[in-house]
């Protein structure tokens, strides 16, 4: 596993069994599942880089906009984008936008991977059109091309079962880090709202680029203090616009979050 950290190959395993999990299975209990493999994230500093290098300038509303079809193409309605980090960073953001409850999953999936033959046949095109190339993307930006087959011979690997799938709970530390991830995914979507705003100037869009590029490298190494300073200067750029305002507040709420688990 040339690209993972010294010792974490077990967490990285687990990660996979999890995904596999999700992709191989049914609808039933696939917020949780989600959750497992956002918990596998969280526990993995490996896995959490990753993801937090993809999300850096992602756009997701821009790259959600794109994907859609005007007509099914392999049973759905989404063609994700072809570089895998874009594709790490968009499946990652519907996955916390799902365990936050702000997507439904079930009316997500019956919207772009409708099949009349039934729920699950629905859920399979999801997962051929979404999971797949998931993995993938991340097998690839990982060089584990042996995945599979080390994820066959390993017997040591976690796993509850769907049936105590509900008793996983995350410790403090890994509920603080995936409350770091999705305060980078509300960054990256004010950043967008920021772009797509024509009342903000150039130079105060330039602005919001170097403070959320710096609050990204903040969270990066979950530093409080720096990421408390740089939202100040943020706020004082975005104050005045009521367009980018409700996207401001869901970034503060979820900095409150983040100072709550740590009390």
């Amino acid at each position: 596993m040339s690209a993972v950290i010294e010792n974490e190959k077990g967490k990285v395993l687990e990660f996979f069994y999890a995904l596999d999990e999700m992709i191989g299975g049914k609808f039933i209990l696939a917020d949780i599942k989600i959750s497992k493999v956002l918990k596998c994230i969280a526990d993995s500093e490996t896995l959490y880089n990753l993801f937090a290098k993809s999300l850096v300038d992602f756009n997701f509303k821009q790259e959600f906009r794109d994907s859609v079809l005007d007509k099914k193409v392999n049973g759905a309605l989404i063609a994700l984008p072809e570089e895998n980090e874009k594709i790490i960073a968009y499946v990652f953001h519907i996955f916390v936008e799902a365990d936050n409850k702000k997507i439904d999953l079930q009316n997500f999936i019956n919207e772009y991977f409708f099949n009349p033959d039934g729920y699950n046949f629905s859920y399979a095109s999801f997962s051929r059109n979404m999971l797949l190339p998931f993995k993938k993307a991340i097998v690839e930006s990982l060089d584990l091309s042996d995945i599979d087959s080390e994820l066959a011979e390993d017997e040591n690997v976690e796993g509850d079962g769907e049936e105590n799938m509900e008793d996983e709970v995350r410790t403090g530390s890994e509920n603080i880090k995936m409350l770091y991830a999705k305060l980078m995914v509300s960054l990256s979507d004010l950043y967008s709202a920021v772009l797509k705003e024509n009342r903000i100037k150039m130079e105060q869009k330039e602005e919001v680029y170097i403070i959320v590029s710096a609050l990204n490298e903040a969270i990066r190494i979950q530093n409080i203090k720096i990421i408390n300073a740089l939202i100040i200067p943020l706020e004082y750029v975005l104050k005045k616009n009521k367009n980018v305002r409700p996207y401001y507040n869901i970034v503060q709420d979820d900095l409150c979050e983040i100072y709550e688990a740590y009390q």
